[in-house]
């Protein structure tokens, strides 16, 4: 919180992290009080469900993580609600190497350390390959 509000300028005071251990009354009072919220999808929901949350509020909505949003995950329900509600015509999205968030975002390493499987894991791999070779043999003949 205090990193995002070093960069848009807005003090931690108006800001609430919200999780799964902040009541849902404490919540309906943080939505009322505070401009800025770190929350997850899932509670985003379950306030616009509740009417919690005052949507027609919503000035600028950031998911982080959004790639993760597929199926019936609770981001794209918390997403839909807000499009939904608030008659949003355009989305604009932003990857690691968009212009307009190069200047927040830090270089990172990675590094990829692969682990050999262990004897046990290595026995059940070769019999699934020796069963799925015999089904689909089976398929094809």
């Amino acid at each position: 919180m205090e990193a995002c509000g070093r960069v848009m300028g807005i003090p931690c005071r108006d800001m609430a992290e919200m999780t799964g251990g902040t009541q849902a009354l404490g919540r309906r009072e943080l939505w009322n009080t505070k401009r800025v919220f770190f929350l997850t999808p899932q509670i985003m929901v379950n306030d616009l469900s509740r009417g919690t949350c005052p949507a027609v509020d919503i000035k600028c909505l950031v998911i982080d993580e959004a790639h993760k949003a597929l199926g019936n995950h609770a981001y794209c329900q918390a997403v839909q609600q807000v499009i939904s509600n608030l008659l949003i015509a355009q989305i604009e999205m932003c990857a690691e190497d968009s212009p307009e968030i190069q200047p927040y975002s830090h270089e990172r390493q990675v590094e990829k350390i692969v682990v050999p499987l262990g004897e046990e894991l290595v026995e059940i791999q070769n019999t699934y390959i020796k069963t799925r070779g015999a089904l689909v043999g089976s398929f094809l003949r």
